[in-house]
């Protein structure tokens, strides 16, 4: 679409979120619904966020391929298009499901919120009053955590009601910050940390919010909040047998 005007593709959002008054020229934006009109071109969900300022479009870009964080996201995106592209010809039903921040019981601690649990299990056993506890980070980054039942539930829904060749983002609409979670695990024990800032990892970004209105279209809603589930997460943790 942005290539047929010769405009970029920030251009095309701008128009179709309402905001290419000022910012473009009428002629550059009644070329670019001419183009849309005759090519049947539909604003994607991303460019009706913008409208409200729910999303931004951004450029995909992996800046680093010997950064095992990259790595590993690279390895979807590859996945994702051989999916796609293999399965259009091949395949009679293909559908890509992109887990966002899933966690609950028994996951292993890599994941930051089964990390914090078990850190703090620890750095409560020997000290007693407010505990100082470093983070990656300020705390202000932001993550849209899902619960492992809920995310089941809603690959379900996928699997079940999904259309071919599409993208569906398995995750919760609304956003934590990580000082938030680590003041939560620290309620599951009844105790009071004070966080301590700390460099991110190379890699890591200040916030995930994934676009849901595709998943929240097949009628799917998630229910467990925040605080339950960390709740259930942080007594499997607490659990002598895991110890």
């Amino acid at each position: 679409m942005a290539r047929r005007v010769g405009v970029s593709q920030s251009t095309v959002s701008l128009v179709f979120s309402g905001k290419a008054a000022g910012r473009i020229s009428a002629r550059t934006e009644a070329a670019v619904r001419a183009a849309a009109a005759e090519l049947g071109y539909r604003p994607n969900v991303a460019a009706r966020a913008l409208k409200t300022g729910a999303a931004r479009t951004i450029v995909l870009v992996v800046p680093d391929v010997t950064n095992p964080r990259f790595s590993y996201g690279g390895g979807k995106i590859v996945s994702e298009l051989l999916a796609f592209n293999y399965g259009r010809k091949h395949f009679d039903r293909v559908l890509i499901f992109r887990p966002h921040n899933v966690y609950g019981p028994n996951m292993g601690e890599e994941h930051v919120i089964p990390q914090f649990a078990v850190r703090m299990r620890r750095a409560f056993a020997d000290s007693t009053g407010t505990v100082r506890f470093p983070i990656q980070g300020t705390g202000l980054e932001t993550r849209a955590f899902m619960y492992i039942d809920d995310f089941t539930e809603g690959l379900v829904r996928v699997i079940e009601r999904g259309e071919h060749l599409n993208v569906y983002n398995i995750a919760v609409p609304g956003e934590v910050t990580i000082a938030k979670v680590a003041h939560l695990v620290a309620g599951c024990f009844e105790r009071d940390i004070e966080i301590e800032a700390g460099k991110l990892l190379p890699g890591s970004t200040a916030r995930r919010s994934p676009d849901t209105t595709k998943l929240q279209a097949l009628g799917f809603t998630p229910v467990t909040s925040i605080e339950t589930g960390i709740s259930k997460t942080v007594a499997w943790y607490r659990n002598p047998v895991y110890a």
